[in-house]
């Protein structure tokens, strides 16, 4: 009789046990008569990308564009998915970036991912399709449109660059929800916009030092309806410091650029 060697052994019996605990963590649909009972994973911060823009004469000084912060987003059962999509109850992915500072906590952007679409060739019937990852582009004021982002001086006199940022400690856990015909919340009432993918940019402001929370819920978004409660992500991210930069060619008055002026007084920046 042959016998594993006592390593591989150990070895095999650790790969078995990560798998379980992967599996004993994921999301699930599970139908209960004209419910559901959903487990949903929060998002997860995989990534975060400090965009930096080189600006200044021949682009020689160097400040903060934004960051890219890129998030794992839970994952169903494709069978699963469509049986709750044809329910009628949902149809998206809902999602919400908070930005809490020392003095304010303020909602920074809300909108929805489609889970899926109504195929056109088959009553009630839908064709899933689930994002496992996105990218959010958050930008400060002076970016936050492409016209402006190409400037050489940057507006708004944004000299800011971040250096210092990191993820938080772990913080939500899985959340189990109970979905049927009354689940949904009146609260998002106007049109919110469906994620954008690479163009979808986030304004977080003339300062970025801040804890950033991504929240989740389910949406019905042809009735503009929230389902069940936000979810926070797995973990935050935080900006924890900016630098102040000189750009002596920007700051000098007889290099001030009349369009820049005018592409400013053309935006509300808010924030």
């Amino acid at each position: 009789m042959n016998y594993l060697p006592r390593k591989k052994l150990n070895f095999l019996l650790l790969i078995s046990l990560f798998f379980l605990a992967s599996c004993s963590d994921s999301s699930s649909i599970t139908k209960q008569g004209k419910s559901y009972k959903v487990k949903i994973v929060p998002a997860e911060v995989m990534n975060l990308d400090h965009k930096k823009w080189y600006v200044g004469k021949i682009g020689r000084d160097v400040v903060s564009k934004g960051m890219r912060v890129q998030y794992r987003l839970p994952n169903f059962d494709r069978v699963e998915l469509k049986e709750l999509l044809k329910s009628g109850y949902l149809d998206s992915l809902l999602l919400r970036l908070k930005k809490r500072t020392y003095s304010e906590s303020i909602t920074l952007d809300t909108f929805y991912i489609p889970l899926g679409r109504r195929r056109s060739d088959r009553e009630n019937d839908f064709i899933v399709s689930q994002l496992r990852e996105i990218n959010l582009q958050l930008t400060y004021a002076a970016a936050s449109v492409d016209r402006l982002a190409r400037l050489m001086c940057p507006a708004l006199k944004h000299r800011l660059l971040i250096d210092d940022y990191d993820t938080g400690s772990p913080m939500a856990k899985s959340a189990n929800y109970i979905i049927d015909k009354d689940s949904g919340y009146s609260d998002f009432m106007s049109k919110i916009r469906q994620f954008e993918g690479s163009r979808h940019l986030i304004n977080a402001g003339k300062s970025m030092i801040g804890t950033y929370y991504l929240e989740m819920a389910f949406y019905d978004s042809i009735k503009h309806k929230r389902v069940g409660n936000f979810l926070p992500a797995s973990e935050v991210f935080k900006i924890a410091n900016e630098e102040l930069i000189d750009i002596p060619f920007c700051d000098d008055p007889k290099n001030s650029d009349k369009s820049t002026n005018d592409d400013v007084r053309s935006f509300k920046f808010g924030r």
